[in-house]
């Protein structure tokens, strides 16, 4: 028999989730502020304002819902982005330019024991026992592990498990805070309404 396998949500299906759940972009309003900078907002209020700046090589999301900046290599980051075409639910391309310092991965210690109840149950399917076996111990071992709510100290017996059991290779389990996809979510809103036609971005359209 199989053992059930309960999916946690990671960080970024939680960000989705919860982004498709109310609109908060939809009373926005862009303002261009000067070259290669514009203010987002809803008038009178000042919930979620952000700016979103273009400078050669870099786009910078800034503002009340936190900074972000991703590292393009392109003089025109405006004309680049908008070849990317971002969509909200398509991050790896994007969250693969972001900054060093803006990286902010954490270890998710609720993708741990799912990942090994499934090599478990693979295992017993098409696998050999040694192998299950294996798999079986390890995930004692982790649920034995007290503090698997302190993602750092659950990083590191995570890590130290594989190594008793000689595991090479891993999963990291690692993946960006929901504030930084979040973010994201603005910069996407933000290229929606891009336009070359739009005077509020032709200069930075034009080669």
């Amino acid at each position: 028999m199989s053992m059930k396998i309960a999916y946690p949500k990671s960080n970024n299906e939680r960000a989705l989730e919860q982004i498709r759940g109310f609109n908060q972009f939809d009373k926005h309003q862009i303002t261009r502020e000067g070259p290669g900078l514009w203010f987002c907002g809803e008038p009178g209020t000042g919930i979620y304002h952000f700016r979103v700046i273009m400078v050669p090589g870099r786009i910078i999301v800034t503002g009340d819902i936190g900074d972000m900046i991703l590292n393009v290599n392109h003089r025109k980051p405006l004309r680049w982005a908008l070849g990317a075409k971002f969509k909200p639910e398509d991050t790896y391309y994007p969250m693969s330019k972001l900054s060093h310092q803006c990286d902010k991965r954490g270890f998710e210690p609720d993708q741990v024991e799912p990942y090994l109840v499934e090599r478990i149950n693979e295992e017993r399917k098409h696998g050999d026992r040694t192998t299950c076996s294996q798999y079986i111990k390890m995930l004692r071992e982790w649920r034995d592990f007290p503090s698997t709510d302190q993602p750092r100290e659950a990083e590191l017996e995570w890590h130290e498990i594989c190594s008793r059991h000689e595991y090479d290779d891993p999963p990291g389990f690692r993946d960006h805070d929901i504030g930084t996809y979040f973010r994201y979510q603005a910069l996407c809103w933000f290229m929606q309404h891009v336009t070359s036609k739009d005077p509020r971005f032709a200069e930075e359209l034009n080669p």
